[in-house]
């Protein structure tokens, strides 16, 4: 199991992107109440691990005071219909392409995003946390694992596009192919389509290997952690899936719990 140490916010020396996120979360706090100004000051001696970004959701176990709390954030994401038209403004900016490959969140990178209305940092969060067993809308829990994420921002920049809805090996694919290489949007696997149930199209499902186990089965056996740094490393495939199993498998438990 592994841990990130303390965050130490004010005394870090944070990378850019950190930086922006935390000045984000102060902004918030400063109308939200003290609930966003306890969860800074507790994320200074808090510990946290077993942390998982996937689209629109953050999951992690966050450790104050030697007790630990299995928390899920959600927050909204860019549909297909949002990126669409930011991925084609992106194909005229080699330098931002240049960036990303170089796994940089750059300012002129924020900035291109924000010439078309939107943010890269969320600013709606609601979730899960086992102090409760309930789902709320911010414990200080929450704002705690919010916190913490500067130093994982810091490590992966990139982690915020995948909070946003892509990862960065999907943008980076989706920049470099022609817009008549796309896939049809109606032949991509969204999570929806997968957890609700609705029909597929063949094109979206994995390659049939051996290797890879069902997704059902994974979730018959129950939870499923987030994976360890030290794990093996997972077949490309599986990863979104396996999160969003993940959080599935958090929400059914407390559900389960609270029943």
């Amino acid at each position: 199991m592994n841990s990130r140490p303390p965050a130490q916010l004010d005394q870090f020396v944070w990378g850019r992107l950190a930086r922006a996120w935390i000045a984000h979360l102060d902004l918030i706090a400063k109308g939200s109440g003290e609930i966003w100004s306890r969860g800074r000051r507790a994320a200074t001696d808090a510990m946290l691990e077993r942390l998982a970004i996937a689209r629109g959701s953050i999951t992690g176990t966050v450790i104050i005071d030697g007790r630990s709390y299995e928390v899920v954030v959600q927050t909204p994401w860019w549909s297909a219909a949002v990126w669409k038209p930011l991925i084609e403004g992106l194909r005229s900016q080699p330098e931002r392409i240049a960036e990303l490959r170089r796994h940089e969140i750059t300012a002129a990178f924020e900035s291109s995003i924000q010439q078309s209305n939107l943010s890269l940092f969320p600013s709606d969060f609601t979730g899960h946390c086992e102090c409760s067993l309930v789902a709320v809308h911010l414990c200080l829990h929450m704002t705690t694992l919010l916190y913490l994420l500067a130093q994982e921002f810091d490590r992966q920049q990139a982690l915020i596009l995948r909070l946003n809805g892509m990862a960065l090996p999907d943008l980076l694919q989706r920049l470099n192919a022609a817009p008549a290489e796309q896939q049809d949007e109606a032949a991509t696997l969204t999570f929806e389509q997968f957890w609700t149930g609705k029909e597929l199209p063949s094109e979206a499902l994995p390659p049939n290997d051996e290797k890879l186990p069902p997704i059902g089965h994974l979730l018959q056996e129950g939870y499923l952690p987030p994976p360890e740094a030290d794990d093996p490393p997972m077949h490309v495939d599986l990863m979104p899936w396996y999160e969003a199993a993940s959080l599935f498998g958090q929400r059914q438990r407390w559900e389960d719990a609270g029943a």
